[in-house]
């Protein structure tokens, strides 16, 4: 597991422009939200973590969050929402991006016969990561697939459902559309997490939970359904905050995590997105 330091006490109050060319290596890149948190990008070695992506057919799988932190807390993860359309594992093959600012396009891979790209964006407002899923159907004919987002925690196997959507309760179900993830029922010592997997209203709403904690396993496996219409695009968005190792920041990621109940999402949100992509967002209602 890398392991990557801030100084204590430096808060990082506005997102910062990253001083590297599209193109550069993912390993290289930083996306800094701003407020309290980074996001650290990377092709994932497989069998560096418990999830099944990283370990499919020996490939890198590519995760946007190798690991993440605050200017006071670190090891949230040790390879978040990887991501996997009908069994097949999203591999950055050039290991290359295109960053833009606080953005990050990484594709296209052709995946059950779509042709998937991944856009994740620091958002300068709030110590959050937006990921889009983007899925092009380049056929005639409509296709239906699985689509399995994976988080692997930095806290080993000890994690802990902090808070849900429907309760406050030990584990996450998918009618939760929101959960806060820390390492610790009481005292947390690694970053806390938040992941928000779709809004109010939504036509794909997450479809199975493989596992949503506590046991042996330290991945939090979500699953949906999505239909691409031929010649088409659908797109899945998803929201990742961090937060402090802190009980004060449990109680603050759980106040913030309301905000993604609501029925329109706020604009904070949604910065960046054109009209005809929020359009073809299934699993949030932006109408």
């Amino acid at each position: 597991m890398r392991i990557k330091l801030l100084l204590a006490g430096v808060a990082l109050l506005v997102a910062v422009p990253i001083a590297v060319a599209a193109q550069e290596p993912i390993a290289d890149v930083d996306l800094e939200a701003g407020g309290d948190a980074v996001f650290d990008p990377e092709n994932d070695e497989p069998g560096n973590d418990d999830c099944l992506t990283a370990d499919i057919a020996g490939e890198d799988a590519y995760t946007p969050v190798d690991d993440g932190f605050t200017d006071v807390s670190s090891d949230a993860f040790d390879s978040g929402l990887l991501l996997l359309v009908k069994g097949n594992s999203f591999v950055d093959g050039d290991d290359n991006g295109n960053l833009t600012g606080q953005q990050l396009k990484v594709g296209p891979s052709t995946l059950a016969g779509l042709k998937v790209t991944r856009t994740d964006r620091a958002l300068g407002t709030s110590p959050t990561l937006r990921s889009l899923i983007s899925l092009k159907n380049p056929k005639n004919k409509a296709k239906k697939v699985a689509v399995v987002i994976e988080s692997d925690y930095g806290a080993d196997d000890s994690e802990v459902v902090r808070g849900s959507a429907k309760a406050p309760n030990l584990f996450y179900s998918k009618q939760d559309n929101w959960v806060v993830v820390a390492d610790d029922a009481d005292e947390p010592g690694d970053a806390v997490v938040t992941h928000a997997f779709f809004g109010k209203g939504a036509n794909a709403r997450v479809a199975q939970v493989t596992n949503g904690f506590p046991n042996a396993d330290s991945c939090l496996n979500v699953r949906y359904s999505v239909k691409v219409p031929g010649k088409s695009k659908r797109h899945l968005m998803l929201f990742t905050q961090l937060h402090d190792d802190t009980e004060e920041a449990v109680d603050l990621a759980r106040n913030r995590a309301q905000g993604f109940e609501k029925s329109k999402l706020g604009k904070k949100f949604l910065v960046g997105l054109s009209k005809a992509t929020k359009a073809k967002i299934v699993n949030w209602d932006l109408k």
